[in-house]
């Protein structure tokens, strides 16, 4: 009994590995805040507010003041375009 126990480690680690060799850290990856920004852009049919954008990327959260630095580099990333004042828009 106790050497079907080390195959069933022995299976798990081998699917571990696996599944770590499948990632590739040098790809490039979309940040959580890009991410929430984009699904904001989403639900406004491609035009938002800064208001908006910091309610989606930090619910719950009460406001500090590196929440809208943040959020101004995820729109950056995604190539977004201020409209006008605290509007903003992908094209």
């Amino acid at each position: 009994m106790q050497h079907l126990g080390i195959r069933r480690r022995v299976r798990r680690r081998a699917s571990i590995y696996t599944a770590l060799a499948a990632f590739n850290a040098a790809l490039p990856r979309q940040a959580r805040l890009a991410r929430q920004c984009r699904r904001t852009f989403v639900i406004g049919n491609g035009v938002t507010s800064l208001k908006q954008l910091r309610a989606w990327c930090y619910p719950q959260q009460q406001r500090q003041h590196w929440h809208q630095t943040n959020i101004y580099r995820a729109l950056a990333k995604l190539n977004a375009k201020r409209m006008g004042w605290g509007i903003y828009a992908i094209p």
